[in-house]
């Protein structure tokens, strides 16, 4: 899995390789076809289109979510106290 990962990223197959890769891997995820190459605004974009909380959505892909979703709930504190 490692030497295949390596030899991906290295580009020695190409890029219809790495397309085509991408597309299989969104395919099996359940993402928007295409994500792998635009990165996570796609299916972000499905999401909020799609879901009736956009503002959760906004929320989530807002730059830094999951350090500041969570900064003060609590979390921190009971596990740095166990």
């Amino acid at each position: 899995d490692y030497t295949m990962h390596a030899v991906t990223r290295t580009g020695l197959l190409g890029p219809k390789f790495d397309l085509v890769d991408g597309t299989l891997e969104d395919a099996k995820r359940g993402n928007v076809i295409g994500s792998s190459q635009v990165g996570p605004t796609a299916t972000q974009l499905q999401r909020a289109l799609t879901t009736r909380n956009v503002g959760k959505t906004l929320e989530d892909a807002a730059p830094g979510s999951a350090a500041w979703k969570r900064w003060n709930d609590g979390s921190a504190a009971s596990a740095a106290g166990s």
